[in-house]
């Protein structure tokens, strides 16, 4: 049976499958894969690198005054996907 509102939202399910960091439902199979492939993508050096700089242009970001809505909402969807990133790199490391 499939659970509905705010219940549902806070097991971070639909349906009868857990939700993975994006909001798509993947096999857990699936969703260490693709972990695994963040892992190895972002290890070492390199890319650490190439995480601070994406860092660097998004979350480390300071906002002052004149910022148009666009603008923020722009910014706010690059942050996540650099959050999103490090999210799986991380979990692709821990089940390493």
């Amino acid at each position: 049976m499939t659970q509905r509102g705010w219940e549902g939202l806070r097991e971070g399910r639909q349906g009868d499958r857990p939700s993975s960091f994006d909001g798509v439902v993947r096999s857990s199979e699936q969703e260490a894969e693709i972990n695994k492939l963040f892992a190895k993508v972002f290890a070492g050096k390199r890319g650490e690198l190439a995480l601070q700089y994406l860092r660097s242009l998004t979350k480390d970001m300071v906002l002052g005054d004149g910022l148009a809505v666009n603008q923020l909402v722009h910014l706010e969807g690059q942050r996540f996907i650099v959050h999103l990133i490090e999210r799986r790199a991380e979990h692709g490391r821990r089940s390493e």
